[in-house]
């Protein structure tokens, strides 16, 4: 398979991926409130990032402190407020 068939294919199951947020969204908002749906969503989704990082010998990179706190405003603002706020709508 050439590099550019991969990564073809990778942008397809990406786009899988990212189109199944919204069907999984509106399944999760008729049972859940969206904070606690949000909440499920990360503690599922870290362990599952942890085992990913083993099996692929990634490490955390190490980050200067305002680098770290660049990084928590943008996931506070992005993956938690884009989910709770996919959910709620």
């Amino acid at each position: 398979m050439s590099r550019q068939v991969q990564g073809y294919l990778y942008l397809a199951l990406a786009m899988l991926t990212v189109g199944s947020t919204v069907i999984a969204s509106k399944l999760i908002a008729s049972g859940l409130p969206p904070f606690s749906a949000t909440a499920l969503r990360f503690a599922i989704a870290f362990p599952v990032l942890l085992l990913l990082m083993r099996a692929t010998g990634a490490r955390l990179p190490r980050f200067s402190r305002h680098d770290r706190l660049i990084l928590i405003i943008q996931a506070g603002a992005g993956s938690v407020g884009y989910t709770t706020l996919l959910i709620s709508g």
